[in-house]
């Protein structure tokens, strides 16, 4: 193989010399993945997405042409996700609408990306430096294995794992990672990786995230591959040109699938975009997003399905202002560690890079964070606990290191089997939302949708109007087109007024609720004359429909035993 800028890269041993003991690591990770979420295969369906994408979509639901079509057609909810929906289409086959069997299918992918990321470290630690010898072949699969686990069993991948809905993000993480450990075997062999790219498309056909890969392989070419300067600055010099002329086929499709994805989530989502959320409040979520990740990484605890994001962020203080100061240290602090700790430096570009599309500066949306935008930006943090181990088994602390990780895991795996219980079901996923943020208005209308569902009706309505009065913005603005509306006025505020309710899509859907289930508690010419106004002002969808249509049915049954 060709000299990098830097010097000669170090050749990998051949897959098929891989000591013995690698097989027996690998069966570990995976015994030991499987393990921490068993709980999900107990876990039925909920109401957060579920319902549309599953049990209420029969487009899935086989592998005709008719439905093939479908799939890579449609972006229901703004997500384009073909291969993702083509495992559900042979869940749906083996096990028709079992929410085990799709529980079942997600635990296995994830296990199977635990096995990819063991053999992503392995590689990975093996190109540091050179070949292990025989005394730190040891060393060298306790780190991969441990970096692995500090991935596979951490409590922030249950989203991911144990919500059926959210399966695209171990689908693209199995591609994603085959992708970059093709890559690595690849040129540490003296190889095109041509297998690489194939993988990388799979990759966008899961989940759109994946575009991140093509900067995620340039920093792995500076580290560990150097084939690039650790010094950003000298990456465009002429002897790097090759590296960047093998990047254009990455960087095409990653730039083709990019825009389309912004494209359909603008335009399905309505979501707020920078000029109408402003970039300053786009850069301060995207740096509270930033050190929230790092910050559950190391401490686990308090996570939630739902972080709303506030009409407006001066409600969180200064928190995100010392957010980006944390960025800005950190920054520098690896800038000058480039030469003497280039894992740090890599580690963090990675993070930024992959964390980038979904830390809320490309838009606003009604979420501050969530645990799943962590699946893959957080794998640099595990390839550095893995590390940190390596390096305290070969410095003669071989039996404190090693105990430190084993229960460090064990805490990670029993926080992760908790965590998973918690997607039991509708009422007790909002449940714990409710006892973490008892204000969230996502988490009060979900649990309301519950409840409704399971016949309480009245506690139902009261978790509407908690939810109503978590958005105040929202109220005084629709009962201001709703009253135009009746009196067939056009107020002369109009438009603000409308963008208020349609950037507020928990609100009005509490709101749809909250009339609903007076409907069912007896007032349903309230709840008629609400829907009938959301009409008149082309704001009723489908769901709306459903419910004037449910409001009038009952009007109907009442004058009739009246």
């Amino acid at each position: 193989m060709k000299a990098g800028p830097s010097g000669p890269t170090n050749c990998l041993p051949s897959s098929k010399r891989l000591p013995s003991g690698t097989a027996w690591a690998a069966l570990l990770v995976a015994s030991a993945t499987l393990l921490a979420f068993l709980p999900a295969l107990g876990n039925g369906w909920v109401n957060w997405d579920d319902g549309v994408f599953l049990l209420d979509n029969p487009h899935f639901r086989g592998l005709t042409p008719s439905h093939l079509r479908w799939m890579f057609t449609a972006c229901l909810s703004g997500i384009y996700q073909p291969l993702t929906w083509m495992t559900y289409a042979a869940d749906y086959w083996l096990w028709g609408l079992a929410p085990a069997g799709y529980h079942f299918t997600s635990l296995l992918i994830h296990a199977a990306n635990a096995v990819l990321f063991f053999l992503v470290a392995r590689l990975i630690f093996s190109l540091c430096r050179t070949p292990a010898a025989p005394s730190q072949s040891f060393s060298l699969e306790a780190a991969a294995a441990a970096a692995a686990l500090a991935f596979a069993v951490h409590p922030l991948r249950v989203e991911s794992v144990a919500w059926a809905t959210e399966r695209r993000d171990v689908v693209c993480g199995a591609f994603f990672l085959g992708a970059v450990l093709s890559y690595l075997r690849a040129h540490s062999e003296g190889r095109r990786p041509v297998a690489s790219l194939a993988l990388f498309i799979g990759a966008l056909l899961s989940k759109g995230l994946a575009v991140t890969l093509p900067l995620v392989l340039l920093i792995l070419d500076a580290y560990p591959l150097r084939r690039l300067p650790c010094d950003p600055r000298r990456w465009l010099e002429p002897q790097a040109r090759s590296v960047w002329l093998e990047k254009i086929p990455y960087f095409l499709l990653a730039a083709g699938i990019g825009l389309f994805t912004l494209t359909i989530v603008v335009q399905s989502r309505g979501l707020g975009n920078m000029v109408q959320y402003g970039l300053g409040n786009c850069l301060r979520k995207g740096a509270y997003g930033a050190i929230f990740y790092l910050s559950k990484t190391v401490l686990p605890i308090g996570l939630s399905p739902s972080y709303d994001s506030p009409a407006d962020l001066g409600a969180l203080g200064a928190i995100p202002w010392l957010a980006a100061g944390g960025i800005a240290l950190i920054t520098i602090l690896a800038w000058r560690l480039r030469r003497d700790c280039p894992g740090l430096s890599a580690s963090w570009l990675a993070y930024l890079a992959i964390l980038a599309p979904v830390s809320g500066i490309l838009g606003s949306g009604v979420v501050l964070v969530a645990d799943r935008y962590s699946y893959l930006s957080c794998l640099s943090w595990a390839l550095l606990a893995g590390a940190c181990l390596r390096r305290g088994l070969e410095s003669g602390l071989r039996r404190p290191a090693a105990a430190t990780t084993a229960a460090v895991l064990l805490v990670l795996g029993g926080l992760s089997w908790r965590q998973t219980g918690v997607w039991k079901d509708s009422l007790t996923l909002w449940a714990h939302a409710l006892k973490l943020d008892p204000q969230s208005a996502i988490a009060n209308e979900s649990m309301g949708s519950a409840l409704a569902q399971a016949g309480r009706t009245a506690e139902a309505a009261d978790c509407f109007a908690r939810a109503l009065s978590a958005n105040p913005a929202c109220i005084p603005a629709e009962d201001a087109l709703m009253r135009a509306a009746m009196a067939n006025e056009v107020p002369a505020d109009a438009s603000r007024l409308r963008s208020i309710i349609e950037t507020n899509p928990v609100c009005r859907k509490a709101r749809a609720d909250w009339f609903t289930a007076r409907a069912a508690l007896g007032d349903e010419r309230g709840a008629i004359a609400y829907f009938e106004g959301l009409a008149r002002l082309q704001l009723l969808d489908a769901g709306g429909r459903a419910n004037l249509a449910r409001a009038r049915r009952q009007a109907r049954a009442r004058a009739r035993r009246g």
